[in-house]
């Protein structure tokens, strides 16, 4: 038996040729593209009425509706068919080609779906709340060290100097002859003491602990008080060239025990710790320097520190507070002593006499650098004096106390000096008002100690004090 011939299905009204029910089993889709599977359309025989042939459509109710010449059941299925391929797709589901069989069932183009691996969310990291603690802070600034007291005069050395503070210091004697100016080293000595030595001629005793002079000179020799002075600063090294036969002999029982003796005569003719120029007539020509000098006193042993005071410190007062001027005249014999306050420098400047038959006032200069030696404290000590039995040699009674001035800020202090015994400390203490008795504060910076006798008419004129402005 023949099938009967579809005439109308030849061209469908949809518009849609290819829609043609396929033939099952569906052809294998390749998985790993996910691409949409192109639906195989077998191909159908033409009849001699030019209509297509459907010899693969089983079953009753498909062909029932074709030959009844329903499309719509055509379509429908076309569209089922499609519709059954994307939602495998869809859900991740694999198409696979089924064995063929006599009479295949529409479920049986579906395989079964196996459910691919599902891909789980990207986790959202945990916020670590440790690192949102407060920064932490940069290098802290460390803080500059203070500035350090010398222990000679209480000027303020920076920290990285500290070990100037407290060196030992070293005691130079030094000329002060007419034949002698401009002397070398005494703007940069700490402390420096003025007396007569024999003949009226006066002479210098200068401590150096903070600053290192290139040349020092000339050096001269000693006498009996200046040892004693010496001696007060804690077994220094005393730097002469001879001396009394009093002072020789003192210096040979108290040598290494209250200073160290260093002699030039001793070391000038075989070391070069000190020499001599011939620029100056002898005995004003022998010289040294600090390198040499601290040298001859490695040598000997005196490098201990200095570490306490003779006196009490104090800062200068406000330029605005300070008097305009002022004078002080300290007359010796062979030398007139001038000094002219300097109010912006709170200084001193020193003039000495400078010809010895003109007698006319020159200011003091340092040979070294050119300046003018200006002390920031002058200090006036009235202190008795006599003369060896069958001797022209001079003594000085420094044990004791008596009457002293005090120079600074271009002011006048009533001052009473004291040494109580060989070693200990010359002090300065208030003579009258309410702080008598009290060590008198000393500013920082150079000390001049001038020596006179009782009696000696020592002069001087305050300037005056301007009312500042506004």
């Amino acid at each position: 038996m023949t099938r009967p011939s579809l005439p109308h299905l030849a061209r469908p009204r949809f518009g849609a040729p290819h829609f043609a029910v396929p033939r099952f089993p569906v052809l294998h889709l390749p998985v790993p593209h996910f691409a949409v599977p192109r639906l195989a359309v077998p191909h159908l025989a033409r009849t001699g009425f030019g209509r297509p042939a459907l010899p693969h459509l089983a079953g009753p109710d498909v062909a029932a509706a074709l030959r009844a010449r329903k499309p719509l059941a055509v379509a429908a299925a076309a569209i089922l068919a499609v519709a059954v391929v994307n939602a495998g797709l869809a859900f991740g589901g694999v198409l696979v080609t089924a064995a063929p069989s006599a009479t295949p069932s529409p479920s049986a183009c579906i395989a079964q779906v196996e459910p691919t691996a599902t891909l789980s969310p990207t986790p959202i990291p945990t916020p670590n709340f440790d690192i949102l603690t407060a920064p932490t802070a940069g290098p802290t600034a460390t803080a500059i060290p203070a500035d350090v007291t010398a222990t000679a005069n209480g000027v303020l050395l920076p920290w990285y100097d500290q070990d100037l503070a407290t060196r030992r210091p070293i005691v130079v004697m030094l000329d002060d002859h007419w034949a002698a100016r401009p002397q070398a080293g005494l703007s940069q000595a700490d402390v420096v003491y003025q007396a007569v030595a024999d003949g009226g001629v006066p002479r210098y005793m200068a401590v150096y602990q903070t600053q290192d002079p290139p040349l020092v000179g000339p050096i001269r020799s000693a006498r009996p008080f200046f040892v004693a002075w010496a001696e007060e600063w804690d077994k220094p090294m005393f730097v002469h060239v001879g001396g009394s036969r009093q002072t020789l002999d003192r210096l040979a029982i108290e040598d290494k025990l209250y200073l160290w003796n260093a002699d030039g005569l001793r070391y000038e003719s075989v070391t070069r710790y000190m020499w001599r120029v011939d620029s100056r007539a002898a005995p004003h020509n022998v010289y040294s320097n600090s390198t040499e000098l601290r040298l001859l006193a490695r040598k000997l042993g005196a490098t201990a520190p200095l570490t306490s005071s003779l006196w009490t410190f104090g800062d200068p007062t406000p330029e605005w507070l300070r008097p305009q001027g002022g004078t002080i005249t300290v007359p010796y014999h062979y030398n007139l002593i001038d000094y002219r306050y300097d109010r912006a420098t709170n200084t001193y400047p020193r003039w000495v006499t400078g010809d010895p038959i003109k007698k006319d006032s020159v200011p003091q200069i340092d040979s070294n650098n050119g300046r003018q030696i200006a002390p920031s404290v002058v200090v006036v000590m009235y202190v008795p004096t006599y003369l060896y039995p069958n001797s022209y040699r001079l003594d000085v009674r420094y044990l004791g106390q008596g009457k002293a001035l005090v120079f600074q800020n271009g002011t006048l202090i009533d001052a009473r000096w004291a040494k109580s015994r060989e070693q200990a400390p010359t002090t300065f203490r208030y003579a009258s008002g309410p702080q008598a008795g009290q060590q008198i504060p000393l500013n920082r910076g150079q000390i001049f100690i001038q020596i006179v006798t009782p009696g000696t008419p020592v002069t001087w004129t305050l300037g005056l004090t301007t009312p500042p402005e506004y």
